[in-house]
């Protein structure tokens, strides 16, 4: 009997939850025609036509209605106010109601002290390190968002929850605003929509037209929408991120090539090589050699990491005696990319000198000098990386 199960209709507005008692004392005022309702019934039924209210004592002519105040208890007593921290407590009793503009003050201005916290807690922390990298500055940081987000996560649901108690819904719906996409109509929702106002809606009732509408919206127009400003941004991001790894693993190709070649004109009476097979394979060609090889045979067995690698030798040596049949005074390595702009954006280059550099077109036409010839080399055009 003393819980808060009753619901009434005055001018229009549903009141409540109230106990049975409350609720007589209000009739008291509104009549025995007053239109009631509690979880288990249908629809709205007249007060005298319920056995806990007919008992009551009716008035021949009904009263003025009554001031719903902290008397009634209940969500009514509630004062409206627009003080967002005040609002944000109440977040946490979901059995209230929020008006629009209370339900907007509340869910929008969470979010707003979050992105301005971050924001100055960010500034603040690069002001104090000086521009410095900090690991503890960033776990700080982190930490702090991770626990306003947790808050803004019941603030918001909370929020969600009244706005749809003054709508005269279930508060359930309020899982909708977790779905991607759709919730941002289900948020248009509920700010469009004026609640208290007509015939009052059981808290049980099902999600209205409007509502099933702007879902059924959502899934049509904006998600697609969604997902191509979600690719927008991370697809060239992933691009960008892949065609740089490329680039770095190319570099370091390069590189290994130039170390191989200067250990084995170390093994090769001062000669450099001009074909791969040697680096990968050396007992096949120096003579009594014994020693590990030089390279690993995947780096030209075919496209590496989008990247073409190809060995340029110079004019044959002389052929001293111990060294390999293919070796050279000089060579070029070069990395390009498989295909210009998508694998990868410059190409690569590395000889005898030790010298590494890099056009930007991606091409290899620019990339050698001497090819085949005395002096194979770098082109002058190829700039130096650092």
């Amino acid at each position: 009997m003393n819980e808060r199960e009753w619901f009434y209709v005055e001018a229009g507005t549903q009141r409540g939850p109230y106990t049975v008692a409350e609720v007589v004392e209000v009739l008291r005022h509104l009549g025995p025609s007053t239109l009631v309702w509690r979880a288990g019934l249908a629809e709205w039924v007249r007060a005298e036509a319920v056995p806990e209210f007919a008992r009551a004592t009716w008035p021949m002519s009904p009263g003025p209605p009554p001031v719903p105040g902290p008397a009634l208890g209940g969500s009514d007593a509630e004062p409206q106010t627009l003080n967002p921290l005040v609002l944000w407590g109440r977040c946490f009793a979901w059995g209230g109601r929020f008006s629009r503009s209370e339900f907007a003050v509340a869910y929008f201005g969470y979010n707003v002290v979050l992105a301005a916290l971050i924001g100055s807690g960010a500034a603040v922390i690069a002001v104090a390190l000086g521009g410095r990298k900090s690991e503890v500055g960033a776990i700080v940081l982190g930490v702090f968002a991770v626990v306003w987000f947790l808050f803004a996560v019941v603030i918001s649901l909370g929020a969600t929850v009244r706005r749809l108690n003054d709508l005269g819904q279930s508060g359930w719906l309020a899982v909708i605003s977790l779905v991607p996409c759709v919730n941002f109509a289900f948020l248009v929702y509920l700010l469009a929509v004026k609640g208290g106002e007509g015939a009052a809606v059981p808290a049980s009732g099902a999600v209205p037209i409007a509502a099933v509408v702007a879902v059924v919206v959502a899934v049509v127009l904006v998600l697609p929408m969604m997902i191509g400003i979600v690719a927008a941004i991370a697809i060239p991001s992933l691009l960008r991120a892949r065609v740089s790894a490329n680039e770095a693993g190319a570099i370091g190709n390069v590189r290994t090539v130039v170390s191989a070649q200067a250990a084995y004109q170390y093994a090769n009476q001062g000669f450099y090589e001009g074909q791969w097979e040697c680096l990968a394979g050396v007992q096949t060609c120096i003579p009594d050699y014994t020693g590990p090889t030089f390279l690993d045979a995947t780096l030209f067995a075919g496209p590496r990491s989008g990247y073409v690698h190809e060995l340029h030798g110079g004019a044959p040596a002389a052929g001293a005696k111990g060294s390999s049949p293919s070796s050279t005074d000089a060579f070029a390595v070069i990395a390009y990319p498989v295909t210009p702009g998508k694998t990868g954006v410059r190409a690569f280059c590395g000889d005898s000198s030790g010298r590494i550099c890099a056009i930007a077109n991606g091409t290899k036409d620019e990339l050698v000098t001497g090819s085949g010839q005395s002096g194979v080399r770098c082109a002058d055009a190829c700039l130096q990386l650092r």
